[in-house]
């Protein structure tokens, strides 16, 4: 399968705690709300023609946590990835 302007993106919560408030940003806004621990979430984001980032926003125990989960994609560079958040890292799915 072929996702050239898309970006199958699965976020899973492995920080040991509870997050509230989670959203991505950049080449689509979306609320995603709380995510438990170990939960794990699937979105389909669209990637702009000219190109966007994504970034991941949540509060963990009220704090306000950033990660940029990718710095840049282009039109033709969707995939499927998986972003674990506590572990930062990626796993690419080919």
């Amino acid at each position: 399968m072929y996702l050239l302007n898309t970006e199958r993106l699965t976020i899973i919560n492995e920080t040991g705690h509870e997050l509230t408030n989670v959203q991505i940003s950049g080449c689509e806004q979306r609320t995603i709300g709380s995510l438990d621990l170990s939960e794990k979430v699937s979105l389909w984001v669209p990637i702009k023609q000219g190109g966007c980032y994504i970034k991941l926003s949540y509060y963990q125990e009220g704090e306000l946590e950033e990660e940029i989960i990718s710095f840049y994609k282009s039109g033709l560079d969707g995939q499927i990835r998986t972003f674990r958040i506590g572990v930062e890292e990626f796993i690419f799915m080919h």
